[in-house]
């Protein structure tokens, strides 16, 4: 699985999101590879189930959707750091990935992927035999 992000990096992210421009955010994520998965968490504070949309089409798994404001549209803002607005994340995920049996939960703002690997690429024993 090879990460490819759209969106701007840690500082303009935070630029952006105090300026609370229309551009898309970029959920921060960690990757992991186990024996038989990888998962992928994003932090998404702040959302509910219908905020949230994952795809995964001809090899791109996508992670969109739009956080809400945590204010009023007339209220002053002091200080806004919490990326609010459009959001995307993306990520090619080769044919090492079980596409048939990906699933996503999202619990205490954190929005977990799993992602099995196929059987061919899971690592296997091979027994040695003698003659």
């Amino acid at each position: 699985m090879s990460k490819h992000t759209n969106g701007t990096n840690g500082n303009e992210r935070n630029a952006a999101a105090a300026t609370a421009t229309a551009a898309l955010r970029v959920p921060e994520v960690d990757i992991v590879e186990r024996k038989d998965e990888f998962l992928v968490l994003l932090d998404m504070p702040g959302l509910t189930l219908q905020d949230i949309d994952v795809t995964l089409e001809k090899g791109q798994l996508r992670v969109t959707g739009r956080a809400p404001a945590r204010h009023e549209a007339a209220a002053r803002r002091l200080v806004e750091e919490f990326a609010w607005g459009g959001f995307e994340r993306s990520f090619r995920v080769g044919e090492s990935v079980d596409a048939a049996n990906v699933t996503a939960h999202y619990q205490d703002g954190v929005l977990q992927l799993r992602l099995p690997k196929s059987q061919a690429a899971r690592p296997r024993t091979i027994e040695v035999r003698g003659s």
